[in-house]
């Protein structure tokens, strides 16, 4: 049988190494996922990639993870990948989903609707599709357009989960007028006393 080939650092999710179980975050995430969209907001170092990855983790979901980055500003660069994502969690069937061409470059906003909806329905469900690091990607106006209409597609089951420094951008108003999206807020992601002596019961 053929081995398959590695997924790209960028779509993978991050080693966990003695990281604390968090059953606070975990029932407030099982809650969140009842939304489409989860945005986790909070400044670097926050713990927010580590406590999405040992959710996942914890709870058996299938995934897929994209560590967004300043190439990602390029949509051709960023849809490749996403692609790309998806044929490493179901296999070749993924390959079916169309590529970005630059004679699409003129209707992102229904490239991408169009895209989301045949990935979506390719998944798993439940499952997650984690961006982590979004604001790396500095979207343009249109990028974000883009995005918003993307998650519109998403069915029940499937969860989109936005790792970001920032709050949800102007273009995802609707989504959240519609109550489709799930705030955790930096304070949220601050250890109790309990957390705090378990984590220091870990490094002793």
């Amino acid at each position: 049988m053929p081995r398959t080939a590695p997924a790209p650092a960028k779509l993978t999710r991050p080693r966990l190494y003695d990281a604390v179980p968090r059953p606070r975050l975990f029932a407030r995430l099982d809650d969140a996922r009842t939304r489409p969209v989860v945005w986790i907001s909070a400044p670097p170092g926050s713990g927010k990639s580590t406590l999405v990855a040992s959710y996942v983790e914890a709870r058996r979901l299938p995934h897929l993870w994209y560590h967004v980055d300043a190439g990602d500003n390029d949509p051709a660069a960023f849809l490749h990948y996403l692609r790309l994502a998806a044929i490493q969690l179901v296999g070749n069937r993924a390959a079916s989903l169309p590529v970005f061409t630059a004679e699409r470059q003129q209707d992102l906003p229904r490239f991408s609707r169009t895209l989301c909806r045949e990935l979506f329905a390719l998944l798993p469900n439940p499952a997650l599709v984690v961006l982590d690091n979004f604001d790396e990607a500095r979207a343009s106006a249109l990028q974000r357009t883009a995005f918003a209409q993307a998650l519109e597609e998403i069915p029940e089951g499937i969860s989109v989960v936005v790792l970001a420094r920032s709050a949800p951008p102007p273009e995802l108003a609707r989504l959240a007028a519609g109550r489709r999206i799930a705030r955790i807020e930096p304070a949220e992601l601050r250890c109790t006393s309990d957390e705090t002596l378990a984590l220091l019961g870990g490094a002793v």
